[in-house]
């Protein structure tokens, strides 16, 4: 009597664990990337810092990281790497003289393990990015010639759309002499 019970269990549980190991897996859409242009890179969590692309300085000129910097505006700083040596080129000063007179925020830019970031206050803008990439040429060493943008950029200015914010802003005489300097090139 016992058996016939045993056995009848035995076949219960045996068809509820195949019923539940033949249920299908849920499946998820693929996802096609989009390869017309690079996806800026994850902001880093507990910071306000965004790590730049390991092959960054493969992807984009100096031009190029102008407009990437504009784009991350709002991660407030860009972690780098030393890019390499020859990374700005004479041609891309002639390029970024042009925008050098811009106010127009960005990201600014730290090197890491070049000190802390700068505090989620300050902001930078095109033409104290730009200067730093004039005076890395200029020094003929590898970009950034600085441990960060706040460093080698420290004239301050508020902001006048959002007064909490301090924003990065060369001194016309240091805009004025950067650009003598590249159009005597």
């Amino acid at each position: 009597m016992l058996r016939p019970l045993l056995a009848a269990s035995t076949a219960i549980i045996m068809l509820i664990f195949a019923s539940c190991t033949n249920q299908a897996e849920p499946t998820t859409p693929e996802v096609v990337a989009d390869t017309t242009k690079p996806a800026p890179a994850p902001v880093r969590r507990g910071t306000n810092a965004l790590e730049f692309p390991a092959d960054g300085y493969e992807r984009y000129t100096p031009v190029t990281f102008i407009e990437y910097l504009k784009e991350n505006v709002a991660s407030g700083t860009v972690l780098l790497d030393e890019a390499p040596k020859n990374w700005i080129q004479k041609q891309h000063l002639k390029e970024l003289v042009k925008m050098l007179d811009s106010t127009e925020p960005c990201a600014g830019i730290s090197l890491r393990g070049g000190g802390p970031n700068p505090p989620d206050n300050v902001q930078s803008c095109v033409g104290a990015e730009i200067l730093l990439m004039i005076e890395t040429y200029k020094q003929n060493v590898a970009y950034p010639a600085s441990p960060s943008s706040l460093t080698f950029i420290k004239i301050l200015q508020r902001n006048l759309r959002d007064t909490s914010k301090l924003i990065l802003i060369p001194q016309p005489d240091q805009l004025e002499a950067a650009k003598e300097w590249v159009n005597a090139l």
